[in-house]
């Protein structure tokens, strides 16, 4: 599985947040990591629109990490991923957030729906934006620890990121070019490697999905 930038998520999903097994202070509509499941209407009422089967969209690339995603409506769901299928508890603690659980804690990030079109792991603009040039800022947290992305896309198709990590800052440059509704990313040394972005309403980002009737 290649590393990929936004928000790093394919090495943060595969080690956790910072290996610690301590409980937390988990908030209002979130039980204790025992049992992991929504709390209240205030969840469900949230979440109800992601309820369903998706599958990658038309206009996403073949490559991205999230192949399809179940979501029930008691708080679990079924996610295959790079081809590896996982069960999984969820819930929605604010409106555009997801949150994955597991036994330790959680990882949460930003999603977008709209329609039948759902983004995970959405960036949203910080400030203009015109197109895709301008800057995108989004957010991966879990108990111990808060990751902020933040990529700026230049007119002269070239891009930069400052991914800030619990161990300090992060810096690359990259190079860009437009493709279907949406742009490549190439990042340089030591990443190496190639992402595809797309737009979904007000934000962007490399996970899009379609809702199946």
């Amino acid at each position: 599985m290649q590393p990929r930038f936004l928000f790093a998520l394919a090495a943060l999903a595969a080690c956790g947040d910072d290996g610690s097994s301590a409980r937390v202070d988990a908030g209002a509509t979130l039980d204790a990591p025992a049992d992991a499941r929504p709390d209240a209407a205030a969840d469900a009422n949230l979440s109800t629109g992601l309820v369903g089967t998706w599958l990658v969209a038309p206009d996403a690339y073949a490559d991205q990490e999230y192949d399809s995603v179940v979501f029930r409506a008691d708080g679990t769901a079924t996610m295959v991923r790079d081809g590896t299928t996982t069960n999984i508890p969820y819930v929605v603690p604010a409106p555009g957030r997801l949150r994955w659980l597991d036994t330790d804690g959680y990882l949460e990030s930003g999603f977008v729906m709209v329609g039948d079109q759902l983004l995970l792991n959405a960036l949203a603009p910080q400030g203009p934006v015109t197109g895709f040039l301008g800057t995108w800022v989004g957010t991966l947290t879990g108990p111990t620890m808060t990751i902020t992305a933040t990529l700026t896309i230049v007119a002269d198709h070239t891009a930069s990121s400052t991914t800030q990590t619990p161990s300090g800052l992060q810096t690359l440059d990259a190079t860009w070019i437009e493709e279907g509704t949406g742009f490549a990313i190439t990042w340089g040394a030591p990443a190496n490697h190639t992402e595809h972005v797309r737009p979904l309403g007000p934000s962007i980002g490399n996970q899009l999905l379609k809702k199946q009737p």
